[in-house]
């Protein structure tokens, strides 16, 4: 054995290729516990819609930059209606092929982040979902259903003439998994297989191969032969 302080590096690489057995086993155990993780735990994904509020008004310069302005002010209100039951209600109500699994209201809110887009009078509807289609379907459904509500309260008015528009620019084309692809999940598990393990059998290792200053190591052998003589 060496002392602590006269270690080399092939010394720490010696320990390490004796211990590789365990660490192969250890690896080995970390990648089926990932595979086993990645098929059990639930997946998410996500899919966004937007749409574009503006105000009615004639075809021109200042008119656009005032419309412009006025859909951002009704921004906030817009996306408090877009989690509203009303929204929700219909979206889950002409949900005909069933992506959305027969969730409730409650849960197809939890599942809804409305955002501005950047500086301008666009709102992003964010949904959430276990499948690609569930997401879709519902950033969609909210989306357009969002639109058809605005134009119904704005016409509803007592003068009979709309001053807002929501228009639904992009409905949930597309969606995106929010949850690691299967070779990141292997792959996380198998550097993190190797590392600990190397870890662990380095740190038991060192630990046993350790000398004891000649004093302790005297002190240590006389009090057993002390306690035979009594």
């Amino acid at each position: 054995m060496r002392s602590p302080s006269d270690r080399t590096p092939a010394d720490y690489a010696a320990l390490w290729v004796r211990g590789l057995p365990v660490i192969a086993a250890a690896t080995l155990g970390a990648v089926v516990a990932g595979l086993v993780a990645f098929v059990f735990l639930p997946h998410s994904y996500e899919s966004q819609a937007r749409l574009l509020v503006t105000a009615t008004g004639p075809a021109t310069v200042s008119a656009a930059q005032a419309s412009d302005l006025a859909g951002r002010l009704r921004i906030s209100s817009y996306s408090d209606l877009a989690v509203s039951d009303q929204v929700l209600g219909r979206t889950r109500l002409a949900d005909a092929t069933g992506a959305l699994g027969g969730a409730d209201i409650a849960t197809l809110r939890s599942r809804i982040t409305v955002l501005p887009y950047g500086d301008g009078a666009v709102l992003t509807v964010v949904a959430k979902g276990p499948t690609a289609d569930a997401a879709q379907t519902l950033a969609r459904g909210v989306g357009t259903n969002l639109a058809g509500l605005v134009t119904e309260l704005e016409w509803s008015r007592t003068d009979g003439m709309p001053q807002y528009d929501a228009e639904v620019i992009d409905a949930g084309s597309s969606a995106r998994s929010m949850s690691p692809g299967i070779s990141t999940t292997l792959l996380t598990a198998l550097v993190l297989g190797v590392v600990l393990s190397s870890v662990c059998v380095l740190g038991v290792g060192i630990s046993r191969d350790v000398i004891e200053a000649p004093r302790e190591a005297v002190v240590r052998v006389r009090e057993p032969a002390m306690g035979a003589d009594r």
